[in-house]
């Protein structure tokens, strides 16, 4: 494997013509962040923050890597401390029904404007409208050059905290938050996965070496709980990060958490952490639970209120990866 400096000194001579400042995609946030993100419930109801409140803490950022047009949205506290270094959060979205970084952004809107840089990558264009995220095997992945082209680039303007670098992804975005930690676990500090599992081609190619936290949260009704073609199965997901991390996997301690009673689901926090090579592993179970980011801004009957993921994401960043 070729040290961490080298195959940075690659990624960059892979990306040109970085603009951190805000472009005109920010005047079309409101229309982004209003798309509805997929759920557990059918046909939810959704209500929205008014994006006039918050449009000001993100803007557009432009790319161009591997000689591709690429875009994402950042947040950067407005006061930043010159003697300070400040983590970053990088959040992937899911890859179909209009996914985009702006719309991932809608979830952390309480915690914009803190002490943390939060960076919102688009996918490419799949089909119009319609970003994702790279999932075949291919010999080049421009979404990985794409990802570490941003992060240098933030790197080479804030104050970041290169130690504190974290990442999490739905759906399609947990898978590119899989192969990130697969390729590039150097990199990060911590990793989220929310309705995913390990691709098959990707179990057999992922030998990292470095071990990172690990957040897992899925449904028992998510169409990946059970393995696909693609895919391994939720357990067997959570088996393969257990062992890359070296925790032990038979004494786990087991939590049901607070149940909301006006939805069908409930959660139990299950954390591993007699780990060789990591602080913790840690599984949100969320029986009766579909293929979503639970909590958010849905208000409908049916859907997954017991926790809010984006509060269990950061809380687990803050008490097993040092965010």
């Amino acid at each position: 494997m070729p040290s961490w400096a080298s195959a940075c000194r690659a990624r960059t001579r892979r990306h040109e013509g970085v603009s951190l400042a805000p472009t005109r995609r920010q005047w079309t946030l409101g229309l982004a962040l209003g798309l509805a993100l997929g759920g557990c419930a059918k046909r939810p109801a959704v209500t929205q923050p008014d994006p006039s409140a918050y449009a000001h803490l993100i803007r557009g950022v432009d790319l161009k890597v591997d000689g591709l047009d690429r875009h994402a949205f950042v947040h950067v506290p407005t006061q930043l401390d010159a003697g300070k270094q400040y983590p970053v959060v990088v959040v992937f979205h899911g890859g179909t029904g209009g996914g985009t970084g702006a719309l991932m952004g809608k979830h952390f809107l309480e915690e914009l404007d803190q002490e943390t840089i939060f960076l919102f990558p688009d996918g490419q264009q799949s089909r119009p409208d319609q970003p994702a995220w790279e999932s075949r095997d291919v010999q080049q992945n421009h979404d990985v050059d794409f990802v570490h082209g941003l992060l240098d680039a933030l790197e080479a303007r804030y104050p970041v905290d290169s130690e504190r670098i974290y990442i999490a992804g739905f759906s399609n975005g947990g898978f590119m938050t899989q192969q990130l930690a697969c390729k590039t676990p150097e990199r990060f500090a911590g990793m989220a996965v929310v309705a995913q599992t390990l691709h098959t081609h990707l179990r057999d190619l992922c030998a990292p070496a470095q071990a990172l936290p690990m957040l897992y949260i899925i449904g028992t009704r998510d169409r990946f709980w059970e393995a696909r073609d693609f895919s391994l199965s939720a357990t067997d997901t959570l088996d393969f990060w257990l062992d890359a991390t070296g925790c032990d996997s038979t004494s786990p301690r087991t939590e049901a958490l607070r149940d909301d009673p006006s939805d069908d689901t409930s959660v139990t926090r299950t954390t591993y952490d007699q780990c060789a090579h990591v602080s913790a592993v840690e599984l949100l179970r969320v029986d009766n639970g579909g293929h979503s980011w639970p909590g958010g801004h849905r208000v409908d009957r049916g859907h997954c209120r017991d926790i809010e993921a984006t509060d269990e994401v950061l809380s687990f960043f803050r008490r097993h990866a040092g965010l």
